[in-house]
């Protein structure tokens, strides 16, 4: 008797699956974000501490309009996607993928979009804002999100002042 026949909707089955992860992307390019190194918090921390670089946090809500214009903006842009090269990317959507380390992400309110920076680390820096006095984590299009991670790449992260110490 073959053995084929037995494995044959097993074989059917798994080319099913690989054909559907093909075709249908990942995690975060299914969320709407450009198509580049999208990772969890976990190995984010991990892969900085290998390649030393920083950590970009991006807070998003597939209900949120402001968060879908972000996204349509930072897939249109070529210029995000170069700067991404120089930092460990992070995705979140829901806060449960966060539980654990969610208040440290909260500094300012549960709002979306918002981006937090951390060093490689995972200490996330506070004082790495988009220059609202409100809502300071909070970007609107790619292009100031661009400006702060183009800030972090050409001047690093803010150094503490004695008096902060």
């Amino acid at each position: 008797m073959s053995t084929f026949p037995s494995i044959f909707p097993l074989l059917c089955l798994f080319l099913l699956f690989t054909t559907y992860s093909l075709v249908s992307g990942n995690k975060w390019t299914d969320r709407g974000l450009p198509d580049t190194e999208w990772t969890s918090w976990e190995d984010a921390k991990q892969g900085s501490k290998i390649n030393k670089k920083p950590i970009m946090t991006l807070f998003t809500k597939s209900w949120c309009e402001e968060s879908t214009k972000l996204k349509e903006s930072l897939r249109a842009s070529t210029r995000f996607l170069e700067l991404c090269e120089y930092f460990n990317l992070v995705s979140v959507e829901e806060p449960e993928e966060l539980m654990e380390e969610i208040g440290f992400f909260c500094t300012d309110g549960d709002y979306t979009p918002r981006a937090y920076f951390a060093h490689n680390t995972g200490y996330i820096e506070p004082r790495v804002t988009s220059g609202r006095t409100e809502l300071k984590f909070l970007y609107l299009d790619a292009q100031s999100l661009e400006q702060t991670m183009e800030h972090i790449i050409n001047n690093g992260f803010p150094t503490f002042e004695k008096e902060e110490l």
